[in-house]
C-alpha cells in the first residue's frame, strides 16, 4: 500500500451512464419524427432532449476533468468534492470510520471532530453551539457506493481501514453487510 491514495470519478460508470443518456435521446427523437404522437407530446419530449443534451454536456465536462474527490495519505483525508469548502480532516481527528446501507448501495461513512476554523459563514446558533462545545466541529465525509463499481468501492474501503489503523489505531472501524446489496 502506498503513501498516498488518490480517488478519482469511476469512468466506467460515466462512461456507461454517458451512453444510456444518450441512447434515450435518440429514442425521443425517434418519437418526435413518428406521426401518431400529438403535438403536446413532441414539446415535451423537445424539451427533454435539451435538457438531457446539457446533462450530456455536463457529464462529457466531468470525464474530461478527472479531479481527485478524496485523498487519503499519511496526514489525513481530505474531502475535494465541494470546491468551495474542502474538508480535512487528520486521522488523529477521525473518531470512527464506518460502512453503512444505503437503499441501492453502500456508502462510507468517516466521522471526526476537530477544531472549528471558519467561522465567518456560520450563523449565529451554530456559533454559540460552539462555544458550548469548546470550539469543537463534528464532519462526516461521505463516499457514496453508487459512484464506483464494487471492487473500486472496496479498494478505498480497505485504504480508509489500512491509513486509519497505521496512523490512528485508536479509530473505530465497523462494516455492515446486506444480503440483499451481495456487496
Amino acid at each position: 500500500m502506498g503513501e498516498e491514495y488518490l480517488v478519482y470519478p469511476d469512468r466506467i460508470k460515466q462512461f456507461i451512464a454517458f451512453l444510456m443518456n444518450l441512447i434515450l435521446i435518440v429514442v425521443c427523437c425517434g418519437f418526435i419524427y413518428m406521426k401518431a404522437v400529438p403535438v403536446w407530446m413532441k414539446f415535451f419530449l423537445g424539451i427533454m432532449i435539451i435538457f438531457m443534451a446539457v446533462m450530456e454536456g455536463k457529464a462529457i465536462r466531468q470525464m474530461r476533468k478527472g479531479k481527485v474527490l478524496y485523498r487519503l495519505d499519511q496526514k489525513g483525508i481530505t474531502d475535494y468534492t465541494n470546491p468551495d469548502e474542502v474538508v480535512f480532516l487528520k486521522w488523529t481527528e477521525v473518531e470512527k470510520i464506518e460502512t453503512v446501507v444505503n437503499n441501492t448501495s453502500l456508502q462510507i461513512g468517516i466521522m471526526g471532530i476537530k477544531v472549528s476554523e471558519n467561522k465567518e459563514r456560520m450563523g449565529e446558533i451554530l456559533k454559540r453551539n460552539l462555544s458550548v462545545n469548546g470550539n469543537m466541529a463534528f464532519y462526516q465525509i461521505v463516499i457514496d457506493g453508487f459512484q464506483f463499481r464494487k471492487k473500486t468501492f472496496h479498494e478505498i474501503i480497505d485504504q480508509c481501514r489500512y491509513y486509519a489503523i497505521k496512523y490512528h489505531p485508536s479509530v473505530v472501524i465497523t462494516e455492515s453487510k446486506d444480503p440483499f446489496l451481495k456487496r
